[in-house]
């Protein structure tokens, strides 16, 4: 019986996204009145450079929020009251990933029947084997016939492969072209991912979180 996915904690990951952007307001790069997005957003348009402390703190938000949107989508909370107001479009642009999963579903969805052909042909190829060898032809159809049974058997188990690797290369550019699918699984183990990945990210920006305010 397979074991339920743990639930994501969300309130871990809001506290990050507020000590954040509690940061970014304590430099004067944000207002408390903004939503953690368009913080982000903002920061993000001010310091393109993606080598910047704030630019980081800004990338880390957006992974958090996107992140923490999908473990909402999935409980069929997209419009809890921590998202800043949008529009229905703008949500839907934001965290509606319905076709993105299909794609991805559908993309995976080939890999157990692309398996399940290759031990058909495998299987094919040995029953032509016995097939002869049942038949009693002499030792050269035998030779014969084993040799281009193992060679067509071959070059069938390449094509298959190489489908395999075309369709993940599909895969990974749905991946990246579209925002609406997190990059870490919406887990319990995606999120501690996530979380190391915010934590080493920042460190090597050289966060931290009681920097002082700038001066006016």
């Amino acid at each position: 019986m397979a074991t339920k996915p743990k639930e994501v904690p969300c309130e871990e990951v809001i506290d990050w996204v507020d000590d954040l952007q509690a940061w970014l307001i304590g430099r004067k790069l944000a207002k408390r009145s903004d939503g953690a997005l368009a913080t982000s957003f903002n920061v993000l348009a001010k310091y393109p450079d993606e080598s910047t402390l704030e630019h980081v703190v800004a990338r880390c938000i957006y992974d958090l929020e996107m992140f923490l949107a999908a473990a909402r989508r999935r409980d069929s909370e997209i419009r809890a009251p921590h998202l800043e107001p949008l529009s229905d479009e703008e949500q839907s642009l934001l965290f509606d990933d319905g076709p993105e999963v299909e794609t991805d579903k559908a993309i995976r969805a080939f890999d157990p029947k692309l398996a399940h052909l290759e031990r058909l042909i495998r299987r094919i190829a040995i029953r032509k084997v016995q097939r002869a060898k049942l038949k009693g032809v002499d030792a050269k159809v035998m030779s014969d016939t084993l040799l281009e049974t193992k060679f067509f058997a071959s070059r069938a188990i390449e094509q298959i492969e190489l489908v395999r690797r075309k369709l993940a290369l599909v895969g990974e550019a749905i991946q990246t072209m579209c925002p609406a699918l997190p990059d870490d699984e919406v887990t319990l183990s995606g999120w501690r991912k996530l979380e190391r990945s915010v934590r080493k990210r920042l460190r090597a920006a050289g966060y931290e979180a009681a920097t002082p305010e700038r001066s006016r």
